[in-house]
């Protein structure tokens, strides 16, 4: 999303290697932060759209299938200016996701990287409900943020924080 961005076309699936991939749909999010791959059933796989950089649109937020993309599901949606910038999947409780949103925009002369729409959801079923996490995170406006659970303990939740105020932002466990 800084200076040297492209644009992408959605998702491709391949079923040999590489040799040949299919067009799987999200074409309109034009931006893909995460794939995730339900490690039990492949044909589960979950989806972090950034969506379009210079103007608002509908095609952000998580993105479930559960038949190898045929078709996607928005399962978490904040809104327009609003994409979900990372995605973590527990290791040992796959219906277990944690997902940043980010809200944010570039024109030729600026960049807005922090919002009201950014933030931190939770799911233990899967992305059929979502429960915002608030407690321990800077108070104020966010902005970016990566997040991934601990390889030597999944109990541990590393998070990096962007926000406006500079005293809070940082790496949160």
């Amino acid at each position: 999303m800084r200076n040297s961005v492209s644009i992408g076309d959605g998702i491709y699936l391949t079923e040999n290697g590489g040799k040949t991939r299919s067009h799987k749909g999200l074409t309109n999010t034009e931006r893909i932060a995460k794939v995730l791959v339900h490690p039990i059933n492949s044909a589960v796989v979950y989806v972090a759209a950034q969506g379009h950089l210079w103007n608002a649109n509908e095609e952000r937020g998580v993105y479930k299938t559960s038949d190898f993309g045929e078709t996607w599901t928005n399962i978490k949606y904040v809104d327009e200016n609003t994409g979900c910038a990372d995605l973590t999947m527990h290791p040992d409780y796959p219906d277990t996701l944690i997902a940043s949103f980010w809200e944010h925009r570039r024109s030729p002369d600026f960049f807005q990287s922090a919002g009201k729409g950014s933030g931190l959801f939770k799911t233990h079923d899967g992305g059929l409900t979502w429960h915002k996490i608030e407690q321990g995170l800077p108070t104020g406006i966010l902005g970016r943020m990566a997040i991934e659970f601990a390889p030597s303990d999944p109990n541990i939740v590393y998070l990096k924080v962007e926000c406006e105020q500079k005293d809070e932002k940082g790496l949160y466990k």
